[in-house]
């Protein structure tokens, strides 16, 4: 978006009138002393400025190359970035990893039955996102984008529909895998999981959906926050969330949030109605873990402790008479759960658990369904009345 303006000039010859009187010869030897110096003053004082311009305009030249070429990026402000052994500046860098990600996302497609005139089953279509795991066909999209759909298909990026079987869906995560009915020996591009736990408040993120049906739009921000904690429309809290600037709208929902490298660190859940720059995905290592307990046990195995508890803060503290001002104190126990079994009482404030600092009940519930069902971990307590004590816990499944 540059402008250009070319201009004309023009040059005219104006007719000298007037003459001058030629010196007589004579005159002008008495009058200017002879010299021996071949070059005059006016000549030399000219040479030396366009020597000294050349040279200073042939090293900026030079200098400007050497620093374009060979030295760090930081000295030119331009950021770079080491993908995979190969350094990249920033747009390099984003057109490679949607180069490599774009062909694994899919549009999923759905038909509801919603009650219309006269109490009449009317079909009303859905669009969403999702994005290939494996050659096989698996797609992770969001339960949101399929629950209630008595149709599905999936829209690859080469435009071909297919046909898919729901494997399961989870909605406390708000997760849910499929599997694309296709002829045997076709394969597909799909995309590897990152660690999410690398995940780095700032680093460069891109968005790859379906928004408003437009298909495989891009869209790039930054990690905002990690570990959020959201309650979103039907009253379902979701934690663990990686929070993100880069543009989320209806239809991006499932798509993935990549990294630079390519490999997918979040799903797009979640936005916020009315707000600007805050969207929401579930994190990497809680997607993947959803998605390999929905393929080995066709459904997600959620650990939990069978308590119910309260954000501690400096209320809650001085009200309480505690000794601490955070972590979670717990006002219910369910009766033959692990919180039970284990000794924990009403009163009791979680502060940590193996070691990672339990700040509300989001972080509590998010610290613990990172672990498994059987898992072991250890909770450092606050009882009333007694010092800080550490007890072990075998984490259950969760009651449905």
């Amino acid at each position: 978006m540059t402008e250009n303006e070319s201009d004309k000039e023009l040059i005219e010859n104006n007719d000298i009138n007037t003459v001058s009187e030629v010196p007589n010869t004579e005159d002008v030897q008495q009058s200017i002393p002879i010299t021996t110096n071949p070059f005059p003053i006016k000549r030399l004082i000219l040479s030396i400025f366009i020597t000294g311009f050349l040279g200073v305009f042939f090293g900026a030249t030079l200098t400007w190359y050497y620093l374009i070429n060979y030295q760090p990026a930081s000295i030119l402000q331009r950021p770079i970035y080491k993908i995979e052994g190969v350094v990249y500046d920033e747009s390099s860098a984003i057109i490679e990893a949607i180069t490599k990600t774009k062909e694994a996302v899919v549009s999923v497609q759905t038909v509801r039955l919603d009650e219309g005139f006269f109490f009449r089953a009317m079909p009303t279509r859905g669009t969403g996102s999702g994005v290939l795991i494996d050659p096989h066909g698996l797609v992770v999209t969001n339960y949101h984008v399929i629950d209630g759909a008595t149709q599905i298909e999936v829209v690859t990026f080469e435009g071909e529909k297919y046909e898919v079987e729901v494997i399961g869906k989870d909605a406390i995560s708000d997760i849910a895998v499929l599997k694309i009915r296709f002829p045997e020996g076709k394969s597909f591009p799909y995309i590897k999981w990152a660690d999410s736990n690398e995940i780095k408040v700032g680093q460069k993120v891109i968005a790859i959906g379906n928004p408003f049906g437009l298909s495989h739009s891009v869209t790039v921000g930054v990690v905002s926050a990690v570990d959020r904690s959201i309650e979103v429309s039907t009253g379902r809290l979701i934690v663990g969330l990686v929070q993100t600037d880069a543009a989320i709208n209806p239809g991006n929902s499932g798509g993935p949030l990549i990294d630079l490298n390519g490999n997918v660190i979040g799903i797009n859940t979640a936005i916020i109605e009315g707000a600007q720059g805050l969207g929401f995905s579930v994190s990497s290592n809680v997607a993947r873990k959803v998605t390999e307990d929905i393929i080995i046990f066709g459904e997600a195995a959620w650990p939990w402790l069978g308590i119910s508890g309260q954000t501690v803060d400096d209320i809650i503290s001085n009200s309480e008479n505690l000794k601490v001002n955070y972590g979670v104190i717990i006002r219910h126990i369910e009766h033959n759960t692990p919180a039970s079994q284990a000794g924990l009482q009403v009163g009791d404030v979680i502060l940590s658990i193996n070691g990672r600092r339990v700040s509300n009940m989001g972080t509590l519930t998010s610290i613990i369904r990172s672990y498994r069902v059987g898992d072991e971990i250890e909770l450092e307590i606050y009882k009333r009345g007694e010092e800080i004590v550490k007890i072990q816990v075998r984490l259950a499944k969760r009651r449905t």
